[in-house]
């Protein structure tokens, strides 16, 4: 049993999760109908990366002939792992939230895959999650809390 200071509490059970060679305009499609911001990349059960939003909504920033519209829009029918976050820092779901809080603000990432020890994943912790507890300890705490 979980307690609210662990991962486990708050993170996102068993995930959506994508293949690899998805397409990145699938990748979009199940990201808006399902209302999530990231989808883990799992192959074999194995976490190979994360795709999030922002990879996937690059903005047309330039309507000028000079190349920089085609290298930053993805192309629609390219496949995840050629857009996706492979370089990842995890958590374990016993781990405390304060370690997540700190590679989030760390790394600048919106969301920490949740592993088992096997390196299997497991949920995910998003910004929002961690958003979700801060706002019940103040509402437990109110102005008691003391810096």
């Amino acid at each position: 049993m979980s307690n609210k200071w662990q991962v486990e509490y708050w993170m996102k059970k068993l995930p959506e999760t994508i293949p690899p060679t998805m397409s990145t305009r699938e990748a979009f499609n199940k990201m808006r109908s399902s209302s999530f911001r990231h989808l883990l990349v799992v192959q074999d059960g194995q976490l190979l990366g994360l795709v999030s939003d922002r990879d996937l909504r690059r903005p047309d920033l330039s309507k000028g002939e000079d190349g920089w519209n085609s290298l930053y829009t993805p192309n629609e029918d390219d496949e995840v792992r050629y857009i996706m976050a492979t370089e990842l820092q995890t958590i374990k779901s016993n781990e405390h939230i304060h370690k997540a809080v700190k590679l989030l603000v760390e790394y600048r990432y919106g969301a920490l895959p949740v592993i088992n020890d096997q390196d299997s994943p497991i949920g995910i912790l998003s910004v929002y999650d961690l958003l979700k507890s801060y706002d019940e300890i103040l509402e437990k705490c109110g102005s008691n809390i003391e810096f």
